[in-house]
């Protein structure tokens, strides 16, 4: 993975190197358009997504799509026992 994209991911730089050398090479690269979904309520997820580039929110189907977390560049969302760090 491009060192400046590594540098980026906020989670990585709380790290220490020997842990980026093993894990930053198995992280792969989406690209996902704006409408896009990750996921949706009640579906299993059990990945970590880092977001490189662009925002994410949270939405509420019931309540029309409203956004009520949303995340920047160098975050990340995903798996909960990731999330714990």
């Amino acid at each position: 993975m491009h060192q400046r994209v590594i540098e980026d991911i906020n989670w990585l730089q709380k790290k220490e190197d020997y842990f980026v050398s093993i894990a930053a090479p198995r992280f792969k690269a989406i690209r996902f358009n704006q409408g896009d979904f990750l996921y949706k309520q009640g579906n299993p997820n059990e990945d970590v997504y880092f977001l490189i580039s662009g925002a994410i929110a949270f939405v509420l189907p019931e309540h029309g799509d409203l956004p009520y977390i949303n995340l920047e560049k160098g975050e990340y969302v995903g798996d909960i026992d990731f999330i714990a760090d």
